[in-house]
């Protein structure tokens, strides 16, 4: 879910949907809730706030889950960086956001 925040601010929410397909012999995410605000500070400028809490379900314990979502979102903007530059992404010359 992507909404406005006002003042050009983003929030784009995540939630887990636990019974959506699934599949034997894995076990799904319990509990996923969380969400990237894109916060504008000028015209190149962008601050990035990611939060995310997690309760893995099956043997992983919640702590643990929690604890390896630490890298995620530079990972996650590290991606995104190389989709944008690459010359032959599709996505190159596009606004994600307006």
């Amino acid at each position: 879910v992507v909404s406005s925040e006002g003042q050009g601010e983003y929030r784009i929410q995540m939630t887990n949907r636990p019974d959506a397909d699934p599949e034997q012999g894995l076990v799904r995410v319990n509990r996923l809730q969380g969400s990237y605000r894109l916060i504008p500070l000028d015209a190149e400028h962008t601050r990035i706030v990611w939060e995310q809490h997690i309760e893995p379900g099956g043997y992983l314990p919640d702590w643990l889950g929690n604890q390896l979502l630490r890298n995620i979102p530079l990972n996650s903007l590290r991606s995104l960086r190389g989709l944008v530059e690459d010359p032959d992404s599709p996505y190159r010359h596009k606004r994600l956001l307006r």
